[in-house]
């Protein structure tokens, strides 16, 4: 558990997200899911991705779900990581877009160099 590997208690994590020391023990204690928007924010807090939460059982205590509740819980998870390389895959086509347009602008640069190599040729000859 993320929580106790970075020692800190569930009043911490509680005020780092905004809910109650109570809402993390239902969370903890599988009584109760955690909304996206605060998976989002303790992903960001322990800087590791939404699913990663779930590998490491931050969220639920497994053994205390029966094998529908394990289903649906894999489901969620399967919707969590499917949103979550959505978003990666936006943030790379963006990057990408403002690489072409980087590399573009530095091909230009480079041409308008060579071009006044040449001129500067010309008007010495």
């Amino acid at each position: 558990m993320l929580r106790k590997k970075n020692k800190e208690t569930q009043t911490d994590l509680s005020k780092v997200i905004g809910v109650s020391m109570r809402t993390i023990q239902n969370w903890e204690a599988g009584i109760t899911d955690v909304p996206l928007e605060k998976l989002k924010i303790i992903a960001q807090y322990y800087s590791v991705s939404v699913s990663d939460l779930f590998k490491d059982h931050f969220v639920f205590a497994d053994d205390k779900k029966d094998e529908k509740e394990k289903s649906s819980l894999e489901l969620e998870i399967q919707k969590i990581v499917k949103a979550e390389l959505q978003e990666n895959k936006k943030e790379l086509q963006d990057l990408n877009t403002k690489l072409d347009v980087v590399s573009e602008a530095l091909s230009e640069l480079i041409l308008e160099r060579e071009e006044k190599k040449i001129l500067k040729g010309i008007k010495r000859a």
